[in-house]
């Protein structure tokens, strides 16, 4: 983000976020599905056969924990925290940047879903006005899918009108 500012200050960014356990869930049955995650499929097994939500539940579980432990190791000492967290924004860095144990394949890649470390970077680099956070789940039908364009649209100082005339073909 730092780099991206110095070159281009006037950026107009768009990030687009589904809801976190969501995007867990969902990656949890994708990875599964493909073998990377889990129990190792044996020849003609089927994905269902591994993939459950008790199983889901029991690995987002570890994870959570896992994640805690991890906030809890890499808290500043004497951190001021602000008091709807309950941790510094630095320890959920920290962690969430960590891939070899929060971002790896049949972890539930936990560490992709703490959006605050992530968006928090970009904005320390960039002010928030030029930043325009977007939720999966406000696209869900048309209408959605359209006031969703012409939010963007505005905030890339674009014709919204554009977004309100494309055809459902184009969607």
């Amino acid at each position: 983000p730092q780099l991206l500012r110095f070159l281009v200050p006037e950026a107009r960014l768009v990030v687009s976020l589904a809801e976190p356990a969501r995007r867990q869930y969902s990656d949890y049955w994708f990875l599964t599905e493909h073998g990377v995650a889990g129990r190792p499929r044996r020849k003609g097994q089927a994905p269902e056969d591994l993939q459950s939500a008790d199983d889901f539940h029991r690995k987002a579980l570890k994870d959570v924990k896992a994640m805690e432990l991890c906030f809890d190791a890499y808290q500043p000492a004497g951190a001021v925290v602000d008091p709807q967290f309950e941790w510094a924004l630095e320890a959920v860095q920290s962690c969430a940047y960590d891939m070899r144990h929060f971002g790896r394949n049949g972890r539930g890649r936990i560490g992709a879903s703490v959006y605050a470390a992530f968006v928090g970077r970009w904005l320390d680099a960039f002010p928030a006005d030029q930043l325009l956070v977007l939720r999966l789940e406000d696209r869900e039908d048309e209408a959605g899918l359209r006031n969703e364009l012409r939010r963007v649209y505005e905030h890339l100082d674009l014709d919204p009108a554009v977004a309100t005339s494309i055809d459902e073909t184009q969607l």
